[in-house]
């Protein structure tokens, strides 16, 4: 019974550090001026940061956009392509 209860505690250990080690991820804001003038990007940054992670963002948000706007967007696509969100 003892080693049934260690190997749960190392099992609980490792899942534990894999969970909470910090993480870097990125992502691409597509949106219009409520994205930019918020600032939502730096928002969700800061609530990663305060969590341990870090936050690799682009943002691509003219003003009056729609998503129907983004589909044909140069821009937009350049960001998307650029690298792996």
């Amino acid at each position: 019974m003892r080693y049934l209860g260690n190997g749960i505690l190392i099992f609980l250990s490792l899942f534990a550090n894999s969970f909470l080690s910090a993480q870097t991820k990125s992502a691409l804001f597509l949106g219009n001026s409520y994205t930019y003038y918020n600032n939502l990007p730096l928002l969700v940054s800061n609530l990663a940061l305060s969590m341990g992670d870090t936050l690799e963002y682009d943002m691509n948000a003219p003003g009056g956009y729609r998503l129907m706007n983004h589909a044909t967007n140069t821009t937009t696509y350049q960001k998307i392509d650029s690298r792996n969100w």
